[in-house]
C-alpha cells in the first residue's frame, strides 16, 4: 500500500474472512471430536461444533474477536466494491467458473465477478483455485501447485512481496 497500490474488497470478502476465521478455530480441536460427531459413517458438522462448543465455550468469544480484528483490518485497508444481486449476475457468475473449466467455485467466480464490474484483474489470494482465470494477474505465495499449474496459461503469477505492497 505505500507504493501507491490500492486494494478492493467486496461483501463477498468479509464473509470468506468470517467463514474461513471460524472454520481455523474449530479445526484446532476437531480430531479430538470426530469419533462422536460420526452419524451414520460421516462427520455430522453441526453436532462437531456443538461437541466443542460444549466443552470450549470460550470459542465462541474468541472467534467473533478475530473475526472482529481481521474485519476491521479489511474495512481500514482497502474500498468496498458494491454490486446488486440478480437472474443476470448469476448467469454471468456461472458463465466465469465454466470458463474456469469449473476449477473456480461459485464464490469464487462470484468474486470475480464483482471484479470484473469495476474493471479489477488482479488478485491477491491464497486460493489455488485462482489459477485457472486467463489473462488476470494473481498475487499469491509461492508455492509447488501454482508453479506447476502456470505452465501453458496466459495468467500472470507474481510474488507477493510484503515490503512491497
Amino acid at each position: 500500500m505505500s507504493g501507491g497500490t490500492t486494494l478492493y474488497h467486496s461483501e463477498m470478502v468479509l464473509s470468506e474472512i468470517v467463514h474461513v476465521n471460524e472454520k481455523t478455530f474449530y479445526d484446532k480441536y476437531a480430531d479430538g471430536y470426530f469419533r462422536k460427531a460420526r452419524y451414520d459413517g460421516r462427520v455430522n458438522p453441526k453436532k462437531l461444533k456443538e461437541l466443542i462448543n460444549y466443552d470450549h465455550p470460550e470459542i465462541m468469544k474468541d472467534i467473533q474477536d478475530s473475526s472482529d480484528r481481521l474485519i476491521h483490518i479489511v474495512l481500514t485497508t482497502s474500498e468496498m466494491l458494491d454490486y446488486e444481486g440478480n437472474m443476470d449476475l448469476f448467469e454471468d457468475i456461472m458463465r466465469i467458473r465454466e470458463a474456469s473449466g469449473n476449477v473456480l467455485g461459485i464464490n469464487d467466480a462470484k468474486h470475480v465477478y464483482i471484479a470484473r464490474l469495476y474493471g479489477v484483474n488482479s488478485f491477491l489470494t491464497a486460493d489455488g483455485d485462482f489459477i485457472a482465470l486467463d489473462n488476470d494477474n494473481i498475487y499469491a505465495l509461492q508455492n509447488e501447485r501454482y508453479s506447476k499449474e502456470k505452465i501453458g496459461r496466459d495468467n500472470v503469477i507474481l510474488r507477493f512481496d510484503a515490503k512491497r505492497y
